[in-house]
């Protein structure tokens, strides 16, 4: 299996991580990673580096998690280098951008769940709409801050590259 690029995002802050198995780099650091059990829905048991730990981990509806490990919370996401550097093409075009924005899919996938709805006053960075696809779930986000003009997008239905999902007014 080869490595896979991907982006941690926790509590603002981004790193690089590589992914190989149960092997995890994450900002120039290894770490051995094995789930030993789920004690109970959404706690977990796992085994870092020969260090077992427990940690609560919440799937948010934006497709984020929030994880628990010795009370303190992190609020994750996690994302393929290629949606990472979509999301920021779309910031840097809409920066060019006065008056309406699409957002659309970066790949083929299904609908997961529609966030937005018409005449919603949404901020830069709010997520939107859920997209399934190579069986990861993707936030999509609003790149610029308006109101949602239309929303094309419907829960359980596939989409095409590119498919406009929602069309956003800037304010």
């Amino acid at each position: 299996m080869e490595k896979e690029k991907i982006i941690v995002e926790v509590n603002g802050n981004k790193f690089q991580a590589f992914v190989e198995k149960d092997l995890i780099e994450l900002d120039g650091k290894s770490y051995q990673v094995e789930v030993l059990k789920e004690n109970a829905p959404g706690v977990y048991s796992l085994k870092i580096n020969d260090q077992v730990v427990i940690v609560e981990v919440q799937r948010n509806e934006d497709g984020s998690f929030t994880i628990v490990k010795d009370g303190l919370v992190y609020e994750t996401d996690v994302v393929t280098e290629t949606v990472e550097l979509l999301r920021k093409f779309a910031v840097e075009t809409d920066i060019k951008h006065l008056g309406e924005i699409s957002v659309k899919a970066p790949m083929p996938g299904l609908v997961v769940k529609v966030l937005v709805s018409e005449g919603d006053v949404v901020k830069r960075g709010d997520k939107v709409v859920i997209l399934e696809a190579m069986k990861m779930e993707n936030a999509l986000s609003s790149p610029i801050s308006g109101i949602v003009k239309k929303v094309f997008a419907m829960e359980g239905k596939t989409v095409e590259k590119d498919a406009i999902l929602v069309e956003i007014s800037s304010q």
